[in-house]
């Protein structure tokens, strides 16, 4: 890996993760958002690497603690904006009204939007400026060979990662997790790939890993409805005493019944990339 390259494209990604969140902040809409969210993630990538590494600690860092604070309630808005996307997805499913529940989320999203908001303020800019410049500085200790050998480190444990998932008795349990670390996976190839002069894996490799992850981000989606739809009848039930709403009954099997679809065929798709991945890189 070319450490000017990786340091050019370090500035890059700063640069792209502060225009994101300027977009952001212009009425936290669900496009913006989601934009916000894929920079939080390709920046994460990055600083996993970096304090796997030992190029930069970021541990014991207040930065990163406040970071993650900000990411937090970027996420937590975005899956309530995926959540009444979902929603309108599904209502021509259900027969009888869900408008008490399409209601609840429209005001949970505007608490998001309002705890979105009050955690930019928070949001530490000039100690960001700070930790990129030590970043940089630090990255420049190394050389190219050691840079590219911790990387190729670096991308070995998430294939191996991956794997053990895979092959365990309930694949089904680590779907979450196989996506997180796909995207790790992905996001520090293109990282990798911006500073070296040759490429780890071919767009086509890049296509499949993205579908295996909207697929399992889709199972994922709905995982998170389910759980937000089941709390939302708990609570109702609770303080109205309430018999449970058939209609949101109805919708939660409906969702489970094609949550189950669309993972019919993952586990070996999974495993025939993967070693196909394994053999591409290593």
């Amino acid at each position: 890996m070319n450490k000017n390259l990786f340091i050019k494209h370090i500035r890059w990604l700063v640069k792209e993760y502060d225009k994101q969140l300027r977009l952001a902040l212009k009425g936290a809409k669900e496009e913006p958002v989601h934009d916000l969210r894929v920079m939080i993630k390709r920046l994460s990538a990055l600083f996993l690497f970096l304090d796997e590494a030992g190029i930069y600690r970021k541990k014991s860092s207040t930065f990163f603690k406040q970071l993650h604070d900000f990411f937090k309630s970027a996420g937590n808005l975005r899956d309530i904006q995926v959540m009444k996307s979902l929603i309108g997805n599904y209502r021509n499913q259900v027969t009888k009204d869900i408008t008490e529940y399409e209601t609840y989320l429209v005001n949970k999203e505007i608490t998001a939007k309002d705890a979105f908001y009050k955690r930019s303020e928070e949001y530490p800019r000039q100690k960001q400026m700070q930790v990129t410049k030590e970043i940089i500085e630090s990255v420049r200790k190394f050389s190219d060979e050691s840079l590219s050998q911790k990387s190729f480190a670096f991308i070995i444990r998430r294939l191996n990662r991956i794997d053990k998932y895979l092959l365990s008795p309930n694949t089904a349990k680590y779907l979450h997790k196989i996506r997180q670390t796909l995207k790790q996976l992905r996001y520090f190839i293109e990282i990798f790939q911006s500073g070296s002069q040759f490429f780890l894996i071919e767009e086509a490799d890049f296509n499949e890993i993205k579908e295996i992850e909207n697929i399992i981000g889709g199972w994922n989606d709905r995982a998170i409805l389910i759980e937000d739809i089941t709390r939302y009848v708990s609570y109702r039930q609770k303080l109205d005493s309430r018999t449970p709403d058939p209609a949101l009954t109805k919708l939660v099997r409906i969702i489970r019944k094609n949550k189950k679809e669309m993972i019919s065929d993952i586990r070996p798709r999974m495993l025939k990339f993967l070693y196909h991945l394994k053999y591409s890189i290593l």
